[in-house]
């Protein structure tokens, strides 16, 4: 740790050794001029302090280096070295692409339209330093400027990449009042997020998933992603909410929570038509969680009702008994005879679906005994008298 306490001076830092950080106060930089033009730290610091043409860039082990100022991300030819400073040049129609993984100080908002924002297979994440500028507590205090990327803009497109949560985060992406915004395979990871939320938030917008868009939700996630009628502006103007998946798309569901997408109708719509969950040829929601429910309605505001869900088969999906949706269970194994009547000693296990059983041998991958359950009551349950599958 440097500590300051002259006034007068020059503190310079070129790069040899490594350092915890650097400690002032007001009265101890009087007179002093710092410059850091290299050097590992363990904690960032103001980047007033640093010399010209250089950048503090954090690392992946969540240690600072300073060095020359690189380019991270570019619009055209023209290169930026922070991604900050890109999006705030982008006009409509502009495309950010960036050049090697960036970590966020605080919320980035995309709130011009028409703009993509291409990772090129880099991630943004969340620093150790991210700033809530209103925390809790606090006199302003909100929940709506701690997100990883705020999208208030239409047309706005979000490519090939991974979008990472951090501690002080709700959720990875949270999307407002925009239209026509598209997510083309890119990684939604609110695993390590600190505060609850969702990878993904829908709120009163239109948005298409293409390509493969995974979701990764954590302790603190709500569910993998929200879609939400919701009331927008000062006069409250109700507005519809939809999520589409677009020809051949997949939604990936990864890591702890159970359900995937959850629908609400907080703008209370009476009629149906304004909360939609469209699935086109050729999607899927996969998972690998086990239970999981892909949609499931909201109690309040009869979003079941309201809530309309185009073309499920698409996807995979069936209604379950309380009319959410799940992902239909694989078609039974048909029966297979060992190849040239091998003597092989079979180790069969049941096996099931919702409607169905059968036998399977593990070692060799025969199935036999294929039949429909036969269910019967037990202590307030149903259970099949022959594999005992339970309902």
């Amino acid at each position: 740790m440097i500590v300051l306490n002259e006034k007068k001076g020059t503190l310079t830092i070129n790069g040899r050794g490594n350092f915890v950080g650097i400690k002032t106060s007001e009265s101890s930089i009087i007179g002093v001029n710092i410059e850091i033009s290299g050097g590992t730290f363990e904690n960032s610091f103001p980047t007033e302090y640093l010399a010209k043409n250089v950048a503090l860039k954090e690392q992946a082990d969540g240690i600072f280096k300073v060095g020359v100022a690189t380019p991270v991300a570019k619009i055209g030819e023209d290169t930026y070295t922070t991604l900050e400073a890109a999006v705030g040049e982008a006009g409509s129609g502009s495309t950010i692409t960036l050049l090697e993984d960036v970590y966020l100080g605080e919320m980035l908002t995309l709130d011009e339209a028409d703009v993509k924002l291409d990772l090129d297979e880099h991630t943004i994440s969340a620093s150790v330093d991210f700033v809530d500028p209103t925390p809790t507590g606090s006199e302003d205090a909100t929940s709506n400027d701690n997100h990883l990327i705020d999208v208030t803009a239409n047309g706005v497109t979000i490519t090939g990449g991974t979008l990472k949560a951090g501690t002080l985060n709700n959720h990875t992406l949270n999307i407002w009042n925009a239209s026509n915004v598209t997510l083309e395979n890119v990684t939604l990871d609110g695993s390590a997020a600190g505060m609850d939320g969702a990878p993904l938030v829908v709120g009163a917008s239109d948005v298409t998933l293409e390509g493969k868009v995974n979701f990764v939700t954590g302790a603190n996630s709500w569910y993998g992603a929200n879609v939400d009628t919701r009331r927008v502006g000062e006069s409250g103007t109700k507005t519809p909410a939809k999520l589409t998946l677009g020809e051949g798309a997949e939604a990936h569901f990864t890591g702890t929570n159970q359900i995937g997408i959850y629908v609400e109708n907080s703008a209370n719509f009476a009629k149906p038509g304004k909360l939609e969950i469209a699935f086109e040829e050729g999607s899927a929601i996969t998972t690998d969680i086990d239970p999981f429910t892909a949609i499931v309605f909201s109690d309040k505001h009869n979003a079941s009702g309201k809530a309309t869900v185009t073309d499920p088969e698409n996807a995979g999906l069936m209604q379950d008994e309380n009319g959410n949706y799940i992902v239909k269970p694989a078609p039974a194994p048909q029966p297979q005879q060992p190849a040239g009547g091998s003597s092989h000693k079979h180790n069969y296990t049941w096996q099931h679906s919702d409607d169905e059983h059968w036998q399977y041998c593990a070692d060799c991958g025969q199935a036999i005994s294929n039949g429909p359950h036969t269910l019967q009551w037990k202590d307030g349950y149903q259970e099949c008298t022959v594999c005992g599958y339970r309902v």
